[in-house]
């Protein structure tokens, strides 16, 4: 028995240590495919995403998977509500780069909370409401959703934005919008029928209109949707406050001039032409919404526009009879009032740090004027805000000119591997402005020019740890300190003690390089013809002592 035993062993080594070696598998930590955030093991058993070859993708929220349509066109996404928990599965086949989509149970939600962290998936609307009720916390989420790296419990808003499955696959997907089933031909490509602008993806998911006879129509703005009565007889609006988001409803139903019933009553319509007009949920929406010069981050993209402070503010009803062309003398419904949310969406500032030393010397390196009033945005890698700080603190365009938003530095360099030509501009989180970095890559990586080349990235596993040093320096106290009054007040938290270190040429490298498909095919047949060889060689030997140890005994 022996000689088998040996044989038996020999053949597990050769399958579990010497192929792996000459082939060059190795156990690496993953991150996620779309923004770059670590992978860890309860995010890959939560969320399985594999595209039509079969191939696995991994991601680190509901968000980034469905963001992977852009790339991929049809993926089939597998996970279960983050608060009933893994006994209620929610499955996803999303097709034409998120065109098609079919969700069970139908009724699934998303819930977009701010960023990576913050998203969560749900079964059903009863699920969201609970979790939220929760600050967005459950036993059931990935650990990374959690916590923070310093141990804080990771709260979600109570007032984030909540949309179906397929309506977040159609907008981080890319895809072309189709008519709903009760709809006829919708126009091929999708202008408002009132004032001809274009009307995205975004806008048809912010303004749902049907008429009378189930036909979907497509408006810019509210006030383009209540002009459409010059078209039909009877609308149903659904839309939502601009300053609350999408769990304060509003809806509209207008059967002539005269029959107008708004949910809630208290709703009001801000004035001003298709980009500048918002619907808000009351007079306190109306308030902080007029006070932050007319920004939110539900707007859509197209209005995401300053307003004047002093623009017009009317009821909806006032709205209709203003702006519909209709005339009608059904006499008016009675309407229950609803009940006004006694909700605050202003943020709690996080707090700040001091580092402790700073640069001796100031490189000879000049500052470019950057905007001084940027508009909000949402990180192209992320989804995450981008404040106003971040905006200024990264700068990066690609080969045309076109800005690029992102929220931190390890976003910046996610765009390496997006496009041919980018160029990231940022400085030093314990330094300061005047300790300029920049990189340049061209053939998505491929190429890449860093100054100074002495600059390193610290990345923590997530956009609030992550970190860019002009040099050494700077890089240990950054990991000593966590952060300094430099460093934006999103990203002021410590650093876990496992914070990968590298010059930014070696991370472009290991993380972000798109590789290029040249040659790999050869490399792989010749790494499987050494495995095989040296498997065959081994086996043999084994064979070979095999004998002589069976001869030894006879």
């Amino acid at each position: 028995m022996k000689p088998v035993v040996v044989l038996f062993v020999t053949l597990l080594v050769v399958n579990g240590i010497i192929s792996p070696s000459i082939i060059g598998i190795a156990q690496t930590v993953k991150a996620c495919e779309q923004c770059g955030m670590v992978v860890d093991a309860s995010s890959e058993t939560h969320f399985k995403v594999v595209d039509t070859s079969g191939n696995l993708h991994y991601v680190e929220c509901m968000m980034c998977a469905l963001k992977l349509l852009k790339t991929y066109g049809e993926l089939n996404i597998t996970t279960n509500c983050d608060y009933y928990g893994p006994n209620y599965a929610i499955t996803v086949n999303a097709k034409a780069f998120g065109s098609l989509v079919v969700v069970n149970p139908t009724n699934s939600l998303v819930i977009a909370g701010g960023g990576c962290t913050k998203n969560r998936v749900v079964y059903n609307q009863t699920a969201a409401s609970a979790l939220l009720a929760n600050n967005g916390t459950s036993d059931y989420l990935a650990a990374i959703q959690k916590f923070l790296a310093n141990g804080t419990v990771i709260a979600v808003p109570l007032n984030s934005t909540i949309m179906t499955i397929p309506q977040a696959a159609l907008q981080f997907g890319g895809g072309t919008p189709s008519p709903t089933p009760t709809a006829t031909v919708a126009p091929a490509t999708y202008l408002c029928e009132q004032c001809k602008m274009e009307v995205p993806a975004d806008a048809q998911a912010h303004f749902r209109i049907v008429d009378g006879n189930g036909k979907s129509h497509f408006a810019c703005c509210i006030k383009c949707a209540i002009k459409l009565l010059s078209k039909v007889d009877f609308l149903s609006i659904t839309t939502n406050c601009d300053w609350f988001g999408s769990n304060f409803p509003v809806k509209i139903t207008i059967n002539g001039l005269q029959n107008v019933t708004v949910d809630p009553p208290t709703a009001l319509l801000i004035d001003g032409s298709c980009t500048k007009n918002r619907v808000v949920y009351d007079q306190t929406a109306a308030n902080a919404l007029l006070a932050n010069n007319g920004l939110s981050k539900y707007l859509i993209a197209s209005q995401n526009t300053v307003i004047p402070s002093n623009a017009t503010v009317m009821s909806l009803a006032n709205a209709v009879t203003k702006y519909a062309p209709v005339v009608s003398t059904s006499p008016s419904p009675s309407v229950s009032p609803s009940p006004v949310p006694s909700l605050d969406p202003t943020p709690t500032p996080s707090p700040t740090s001091t580092p402790t030393s700073q640069p001796t010397n100031t490189p000879s390196t000049t500052s470019t004027p950057l905007p001084t009033e940027p508009k909000t945005e949402a990180c192209e890698i992320c989804g995450m805000d981008v404040s106003p700080d971040s905006q200024i603190r990264y700068l990066a365009t690609d080969g045309n000119g076109n800005i690029h938003y992102v929220e931190c530095f390890m976003c910046a360099l996610g765009l390496i591997n997006d496009y041919s030509v980018v160029h990231i501009r940022t400085y030093c989180d314990w330094y300061g402005p005047d300790y300029v970095v920049t990189v340049d890559s061209t053939d998505y990586g491929n190429q890449v020019v860093v100054n100074p080349a002495t600059a390193l990235f610290l990345r923590g596993g997530s956009c609030v740890t992550a970190r860019a040093a002009y040099n050494q320096t700077a890089a240990v106290n950054l990991l000593a300190n966590g952060f300094s009054n430099f460093t934006s007040s999103e990203q002021q938290y410590p650093l876990p003690s496992g914070t990968d270190v590298k010059t930014v040429n070696e991370a472009i490298n290991a993380w972000y390089l798109q590789p290029k498909t040249n040659g790999a095919p050869a490399l792989t047949a010749l790494a499987i013809i050494l495995s095989l060889g040296v498997g065959a060689f081994v086996v043999g030997l084994t064979f070979v002592t095999y004998k002589k140890l069976k001869s030894q005994k006879t």
